[in-house]
């Protein structure tokens, strides 16, 4: 709605991004993902998900055979070297979009792809120091740095011509 009551198109509203230095630049909502991509880089081990608070989980499954045989071959790979994929993801309406895990699941002689979401990472506060030598070095799974950086959104109406 406009400051004077009249309503506004969705092609009428402009939304802005706060940058760092403060000023503002004319940005757009995130579009619906259509294709799932994952680097190689982007596949880790499967602990990785563990750190993270999961919001949503969603079955992707082959729509005919010869994508269900690709997706059971990756699949079949990635349970092998136990890892998972990330990526971004969102359902295009608006400014949210969340990190993607994807994970092979094979439950009961078969099998799906599992995209789990989320936005959050966990914060853990109790974390204690072993109460005893530890004898064989406890290695942590390496994880990847991909969280963008906050940014705060202005949103105004633009002005008619």
């Amino acid at each position: 709605m406009a400051e004077d009551g009249s309503i506004v198109t969705d092609e009428e509203v402009a939304y802005y991004a706060v940058q760092p230095d403060g000023s503002e630049k004319e940005c757009s909502p995130f579009q619906r993902t259509e294709v799932i991509e994952i680097p190689d880089e982007n596949w880790v081990p499967s602990t990785t998900v563990e750190g993270f608070l999961l919001t949503s989980i969603y079955e992707i499954f082959g729509a005919d055979k010869k994508a269900a045989l690709a997706l059971f071959e990756e699949a079949e790979k990635r349970l092998k070297a136990d890892q998972v994929g990330i990526t971004t993801f969102s359902h295009g309406r608006g400014f949210k979009q969340y990190f993607a895990f994807l994970c092979p699941l094979f439950k009961d002689g078969k099998f799906v792809w599992l995209m789990k979401l989320t936005d959050q990472k966990l914060l853990y506060y109790h974390l204690e120091e072993p109460p005893v030598a530890v004898k064989v070095p406890i290695r942590e799974a390496p994880t990847l740095q991909t969280l963008p950086p906050v940014q705060a959104l202005v949103t105004i109406a633009k002005k008619k011509k």
